[in-house]
């Protein structure tokens, strides 16, 4: 007999509740159908008994697989439908982990298949996350909605994209799962799939039927606002929507002609000749209108997954529409803008759209970044901008960034700005063959043989407000 079994039985009559807890609940973990019978021998309270989580003994048994203490648990009146913080039951638990036996005998004991949790995932959401087609089957059979969405309005097939469980996802869609369902932000489980990189399940989808050309995120939160009646006119390479009576329905046939322009010369830039991918470009009257699709009060946005981009036009500001472009063009010839990447590569995709953007109020970036190094004070080491770019300021942050890509491009070449932006920030002197110090040394010269006397009258300004 172990220890801690030893002093529990022995001082079993005179724990305080909270020990007491710990015990069965340690016991229930750890599969101690002996420990567990002594304890509510001597407690039967003890049964109700939960963690700081509000998981119960029979929540941990089931969890951890211990069928004989679940068996035991049940035949002595625990609670079936408990529910923790999250809202999750004991046969959740059993789903999640993938416990069919244990699922099968809490259905039979009367569980309740239908109860969803706090995020409004239902048992076959969990079902799903666990991986058994056993229980998802037995689950479909009881006739539990194979579409049901979750707070984020996630349907099971999303579940097993997040997971890679390419025989869960096949599974589902023999059964009917809905390949082009939407959540909340306008994703699609293929558009999921390749955010998180799972080459092979979005192929599988893709396989599947999934539609490569849907418009999806921005665009799809866009389309299906009741609160916009769109017009739309289409180019070789975009689908411009802009509403009646605005500035851009005004001057639609001009900005379609700068925009095929402005991606023209990004994809010179670039070095590429073909592209044969359409954007989606929405023209808002407001930043209000812009916030109520993407949930940000900005002037302009780009969603490069979605090939995608959010701007606005009115007669006291427009947005960077030639930026947003180069962020969605770049991203999509090169990758970058999948999740796991896209937030250390912001200060190469950011350097790259603000350098292939029109001049900021005349001035080149080149020219403003030159100012900020001689004359303000204000520079910014090249490691922080690279590791921390979104903590500095914006004005500081992009045209540094804008002047760096300028240097590289213009000493070395667009090949060499490629392996950087494949290779990141860690492989920097790698690509360079260099040390970062050295290399900004090199870039730092370069801008003050370029712009020896950088002036900046309104730079007080520009700081302030911006771009115009």
């Amino acid at each position: 007999m172990s220890k801690l079994r030893l002093v529990v039985i022995v001082g079993l009559l005179t724990l305080s509740d909270g020990l007491l807890a710990n015990d069965i609940l340690e016991a229930s973990r750890s599969g101690d159908l002996e420990l567990v019978q002594t304890i509510l021998d001597s407690d039967k309270t003890a049964i109700g008994m939960s963690n700081d989580r509000g998981s119960t003994a029979l929540h941990i048994a089931v969890a951890n697989g211990h069928i004989r203490i679940v068996e035991l648990l049940l035949d002595l009146g625990a609670d079936l439908e408990a529910i923790d913080v999250d809202g999750d039951t004991p046969l959740m638990r059993a789903a999640i982990g993938g416990h069919s036996e244990i699922f099968k005998l809490l259905l039979s004991r009367g569980a309740d298949a239908h109860i969803k949790n706090i995020n409004k995932h239902d048992i076959l959401h969990y079902a799903v996350l666990g991986g058994s087609v056993e229980i998802i089957d037995h689950t479909l059979d009881m006739g539990r909605d194979i579409n049901a969405k979750s707070r984020d309005g996630s349907t099971p097939l999303f579940q097993a994209v997040w997971k890679n469980d390419r025989e869960v996802a096949r599974f589902l869609l023999e059964k009917g799962a809905d390949i082009e369902a939407q959540n909340n932000h306008g994703f699609t489980p293929l558009y999921v799939a390749r955010a998180v990189s799972n080459v092979d399940m979005a192929q599988l989808l893709v396989d599947n039927g999934a539609n490569v050309e849907a418009p999806v995120g921005f665009a799809a939160r866009a389309l299906n606002n009741q609160g916009f009646d769109w017009k739309t006119r289409s180019s070789d390479h975009f689908r411009v929507y802009y509403l009646p009576g605005s500035v851009a329905e005004r001057e639609i046939d001009t900005l379609i002609k700068q925009n095929e322009a402005h991606l023209a010369s990004h994809l010179a830039l670039l070095g590429v000749t073909d592209y044969d991918k359409v954007v989606d470009l929405f023209y808002c009257d407001s930043r209000d209108q812009v916030k109520e699709i993407c949930s940000y009060p900005v002037r302009g946005i780009s969603q490069p997954g979605s090939r995608t981009v959010l701007t606005i036009r009115n007669d006291e500001e427009i947005g960077r529409d030639a930026h947003e472009i180069m962020h969605v063009v770049s991203s999509d010839l090169w990758g970058g803008w999948e999740w796991n990447r896209a937030p250390a590569l912001s200060w190469l995709s950011e350097g790259l759209a603000c350098y292939a953007d029109e001049p900021c109020n005349g001035y080149e970036p080149a020219e403003l970044a030159a100012h900020i190094l001689k004359n303000t004070g204000n520079s910014v080491p090249l490691d922080s901008l690279a590791t921390d770019f979104r903590q500095h300021p914006e004005m500081i942050g992009y045209m540094l960034m804008a002047s760096f890509v300028h240097f590289v491009l213009d000493q070395h070449g667009i090949e060499l700005f490629h392996n950087l932006w494949n290779e990141g920030y860690d492989g920097f002197e790698r690509v360079f063959g260099k040390d970062v110090a050295t290399v900004e040394q090199e870039w730092h010269k370069y801008m003050e043989k370029k712009y020896p006397n950088p002036q900046v009258p309104d730079w007080a300004d520009l700081t302030e407000h911006g771009c115009k």
